[in-house]
């Protein structure tokens, strides 16, 4: 294979598909929604297609045009994802351009339930029409329950906010995985993709920004790079950089609405909406905390503090993240007992040594035995007695699964 080629669309009632020939040989691509009308053209496909062919080195081509000013667009991406990932390759992109005489009017707003989105949905309340739920993203398309209860919470939202709810399902992150990390390099061509599949609804759409101006990084979805997405027939947005978490969690927390049904969990399981464990809902209970409001979130439990010491503090979001709710405890004169646990949590104290050893230990365990990962995070939030005896207990249960299975 000497080109990355983008294929015919096939359009049909509610699912549009194109198939993507890389080197990685042919990939059928495809999204799926009961909510709206779906774009015949080979636009999302096209940004997809551009990462393979960014990562094996060959030029792009697709079968049928293009809107006016993607490929403008398209050379411009290059240039920013070239600079975050030097070893892509820029290429060729050899697709013709169509006029696009009707555009849509309506606005949306990929919205997922979490403190970035719901942000970006509350600030920009009196011009968003549609709110975009993507399932295949954030957790698989197996996890049926967890994706019903999401859906529930955006109808509610949506209803409430008296906005459209769109709901796509697609594979485009499976065909990303093949090519390139999901967060440094991905989604948000991958979100950009969702938006070109909707022109038949929508002008312009937002992306909740991760961080702020002070603290961006080569990131999949940044504001550097989401606008290159954008063509005559949408306007792609990346929304939020000029508010710390901090800031988006105070500004939420006065909608009831936001406190019923945020959510941010990045260990996704049928059993919970967000686990009250991993790093990410820590954080967001401290933010909340700090505004006076986790008692009012009805998707959180009250925050351990021994979990506060021990967040992870290695990689650069983590710490930014740690590091404004310190400040935001300091000046908010915050209980000196939770403005002590984040700084020993800022200390790196815990990432050393035997705590250093756990974390490697419950990553290798999480998702793939969950009964393992429970007794190893007893065990890296000092419940010592508790961590061993579920250890046994899990590793007894594998034994006799491994004799009788």
């Amino acid at each position: 294979m000497t080109e990355v080629i983008v294929g015919k669309v096939v359009s049909s009632s509610g699912r549009s598909e194109a198939s993507l020939e890389t080197a990685l040989g042919s990939r059928l691509v495809y999204f799926a929604t009961e909510d709206a009308q779906l774009a015949d053209t080979p636009d999302p496909y096209v940004l997809l297609a551009l990462l393979a062919a960014m990562k094996t080195g060959r030029p792009l081509r697709s079968v049928s045009p293009v809107a006016f000013g993607l490929q403008g667009g398209l050379a411009a991406a290059q240039d920013v994802l070239k600079s975050f990932h030097p070893y892509l390759h820029r290429v060729s992109v050899d697709i013709a351009e169509r006029p696009v005489p009707d555009k849509a009017s309506q606005v949306g707003c990929f919205f997922s339930g979490g403190v970035d989105s719901f942000y970006t949905l509350l600030k920009h309340r009196s011009e968003i029409t549609s709110l975009i739920l993507v399932h295949g993203f954030d957790f698989s398309l197996d996890e049926r329950r967890l994706r019903t209860r999401t859906s529930e919470a955006a109808r509610d939202v949506a209803a409430t906010l008296g906005m459209h709810l769109i709901e796509v399902e697609t594979n485009a992150r499976a065909f990303t995985d093949e090519i390139g990390p999901w967060g440094d390099m991905c989604h948000g061509a991958a979100l950009a993709s969702v938006a070109h599949a909707l022109t038949p609804q929508l002008s312009k759409v937002y992306i909740a920004s991760s961080y702020t101006y002070a603290d961006i990084f080569p990131w999949g979805s940044h504001p550097l790079l989401d606008r290159h997405w954008s063509s005559t027939a949408i306007e792609i947005v990346h929304d939020g950089c000029e508010a710390t978490r901090v800031e988006k969690v105070k500004a939420i927390a006065a909608h009831d609405i936001a406190l019923r049904h945020l959510r941010v969990c990045l260990r996704t399981s049928p059993e919970w909406y967000n686990c009250g464990k991993c790093e990410k809902c820590v954080r967001t209970m401290l933010n909340l905390e700090l505004a006076g409001a986790l008692h009012r979130c009805a998707t959180l439990p009250r925050l351990d503090l021994t979990r506060v010491t021990r967040l992870p503090a290695s990689n650069h979001g983590a710490r930014t993240f740690l590091q404004e709710n310190y400040q935001a405890a300091i000046a908010t004169g915050a209980d000196p007992e939770l403005t002590e646990a984040l700084r020993q949590g800022l200390s790196g104290r815990y990432e050393r040594g035997i705590w250093a050893l756990l974390r490697k230990a419950h990553s290798a365990t999480w998702p793939q035995h969950p009964q393992l990962a429970e007794a190893v995070d007893a065990l890296l939030h000092g419940k010592l007695r508790t961590g061993i005896s579920m250890l046994v207990s899990a590793t007894s249960a594998r034994i006799a699964s491994f004799f009788h299975g």
